[in-house]
């Protein structure tokens, strides 16, 4: 799944215009307590907005 998500993770960074910043905790061999990732949101960004329309579609900007 970490690989997933760090595509994912930069997929949203790009096509934010880095708006949301993926940024991994540590590497992957590492214990980590379950938190491979953290996700930044810029105060100006939906994030949950972005979502909705990224599941259903629709053109986000």
């Amino acid at each position: 799944m970490e690989g997933k998500s760090l595509e994912v993770g930069g997929l949203m960074q790009q096509d934010t215009g880095g708006d949301i910043e993926h940024l991994r905790k540590k590497t992957t061999n590492q214990q980590d307590d379950g938190v491979d990732y953290e996700r930044v949101i810029k105060q100006n960004m939906n994030y949950f907005d972005y979502l909705r329309k990224a599941k259903s579609g629709e053109k986000n900007g």
